[in-house]
């Protein structure tokens, strides 16, 4: 199961959804809706509050490169 948190704005969250149909892998995105709470959340689950951030299976792997890099 893959998880990528993101935001509209944001071109490597458009990029990793992307990379994700076109290899026709499921995913859940987490969308910032604005909240201190959403960015709470990412900062707990990824360490960090940069986006994209992406988990495998809860393990963070990090942004769209690492993506890439993982699921070539």
């Amino acid at each position: 199961m893959i998880e990528l948190y993101g935001a509209s704005w944001c071109r490597g969250c458009r990029l990793s959804k992307e990379y994700l149909k076109a290899k026709n892998i499921e995913y859940t995105y987490y969308k910032d809706d604005g909240t201190e709470e959403f960015w709470d959340e990412v900062e707990e689950r990824c360490g960090s509050r940069a986006i994209p951030q992406i988990l495998i299976y809860d393990n963070h792997i990090g942004g769209y490169l690492d993506l890439k890099r993982i699921i070539p």
